[in-house]
């Protein structure tokens, strides 16, 4: 049998506030392939994004390339090492119409402001006659919301937002 393709082990310290400070160690993987998506090939996730909260170890991956079905998913555990559990919503980030304005959504990276609010910051692409990105790829900025179990939803699983309102933030003063 062939080896599953692994997000590998590269976690060595998790501070007290769910920081984590990263290194190679390729002999012991973390996340398995059949842990994923089930609708995007294993060898297409990237940029793991790895933080904890309420107990839990939260696991953001961008999946599907680059292109159109860029997406956001997500997989959790109460161990650092695994096991982890996809999200039953995922992907919690894609855009399902190739007519809409925003596509290619992917690279989240969940967000907490001072006032407790949680958004994701992701990258995608404004379409221009379905066919090109003028301004390459662009930031962008939506809502997550937790399930009473624990589960995030960006923008409640609708997709990209054209807009959105931004939060409320202190003012920052250099």
């Amino acid at each position: 049998t062939a080896a599953q393709p692994t997000l590998q082990r590269q976690c060595m310290a998790v501070s007290e506030d769910g920081g984590v400070t990263f290194t190679k160690d390729e002999s012991n993987p973390i996340l398995t392939a059949d842990m994923l998506s089930k609708e995007v090939s294993p060898l297409d996730f990237r940029d793991p994004r790895l933080f904890k909260k309420d107990g839990w170890y939260y696991l953001f991956q961008a999946e599907g390339g680059t292109g159109m079905g860029h997406r956001v998913s997500v997989a959790r555990s109460k161990e650092l090492f695994g096991n982890y559990e996809p999200c039953p919503f995922n992907p919690i980030m894609r855009q399902e119409d190739p007519k809409q304005a925003i596509q290619r959504c992917g690279h989240g990276k969940p967000v907490c402001t001072p006032k407790g609010e949680w958004y994701m910051v992701y990258l995608c692409g404004r379409q221009v006659d379905g066919k090109w990105s003028l301004l390459g790829r662009e930031t962008a900025l939506d809502k997550i919301t937790w399930t009473a179990d624990g589960w995030p939803m960006v923008n409640n699983l609708q997709g990209p937002s054209v807009l959105a309102k931004k939060p409320e933030l202190p003012m920052f003063v250099a």
